[in-house]
């Protein structure tokens, strides 16, 4: 092997080892960095599936500056990584009538109106912090949703 190929060998080398240490940093960085959310999985009764007013936790539901509200649904893609996990935005509506919103009293959940949630969807009910739609987050308790 002449010396210019040993060199070009080398170089391509060096490269491939700076390429894998600086995809591993990257990996523990994402991760570190990353939003860490907990779920629960969405359950309905069969007396309300035709009006789309569910009750959900009070801990779950946001609100923008709008005064819009809104929960967020957790889905999976395939990323740089493998499978990630992302937050999806689900506008809804707290149910009101004769113009007063409706409380459940007993366990603190809400009366909503939300077309777009379905039964088994993954909702968000607790961060530790802020993250928009979207964005990829660590599902710590997966085991507990399954």
């Amino acid at each position: 092997m002449s010396r210019r190929k040993k060199w070009t060998f080398a170089a391509a080398a060096a490269a491939l080892i700076l390429l894998i240490v600086f995809t591993a940093v990257s990996y523990q960085n994402n991760n570190r960095l990353m939003p860490r959310v907990k779920t629960f999985t969405f359950r309905f009764d069969d007396s309300c599936k035709t009006d789309y007013k569910w009750y959900l936790p009070e801990d779950c539901i946001m609100s923008d500056g709008k005064g819009n509200c809104k929960v967020y649904r957790l889905k999976d893609r395939m990323g740089r990584f493998g499978k990630e996990y992302y937050t999806e935005e689900v506008l809804l509506h707290i149910y009101s009538e004769n113009g007063e919103k409706q409380y459940r009293e007993t366990d603190g959940h809400l009366r909503v109106e939300a077309p777009e949630i379905w039964e088994g969807d993954k909702i968000v009910y607790e961060c530790d912090q802020f993250f928009a739609p979207k964005e990829t987050v660590k599902w710590v308790n997966p085991e507990s949703d399954e």
